[in-house]
């Protein structure tokens, strides 16, 4: 048998085994899925655009496109979307303070966190709080 033949069926069968061993290709929304859930999972923590884009090793650049063309938003909305909607249940639900809800909910800064609540919901999270303390109270009444 000539040497390239045997080299052929050689690398062939290698290829054929490798395919058998390994993990399908991930497709794109797959992709696109683990970024959400890695997002989910560590959003109260100190993550950026850049260190998420090199846990997945992308450069960031091309990460902020591909993520936004997947999930249909950018990085650092969807992360302060998580971050917002966190701390948001906190206030409804919790009496911690403002700075504690901020810090466990990934906040750089309490005034950080102050200025996006206001910024998105029109009050301040104490005034947020106050509100949904007082419908509480008008629902107890009425029960």
């Amino acid at each position: 048998m000539p040497v390239f033949s045997k080299f052929f069926i050689s690398f062939s069968l290698k290829a054929w085994l490798l395919r058998l061993v390994l993990p399908p290709p991930r497709s794109k929304l797959e992709d696109s899925i683990s970024f959400t859930e890695y997002l989910a999972a560590h959003y109260r923590e100190h993550i950026t655009l850049e260190s998420v884009s090199e846990h997945f090793g992308f450069n960031p650049t091309y990460f902020s496109r591909i993520f936004a063309k997947k999930t249909g938003r950018n990085f650092n909305v969807y992360l302060s979307s998580l971050r917002l909607d966190h701390a948001t249940h906190l206030l409804e639900t919790t009496t911690s303070s403002i700075p504690d809800i901020s810090e466990e909910s990934g906040f750089s800064s309490s005034r950080a966190f102050i200025e996006m609540f206001k910024k998105v919901n029109e009050l301040t999270p104490k005034q947020y709080r106050d509100q949904c303390n007082e419908h509480k109270k008008v629902h107890h009444s009425n029960d």
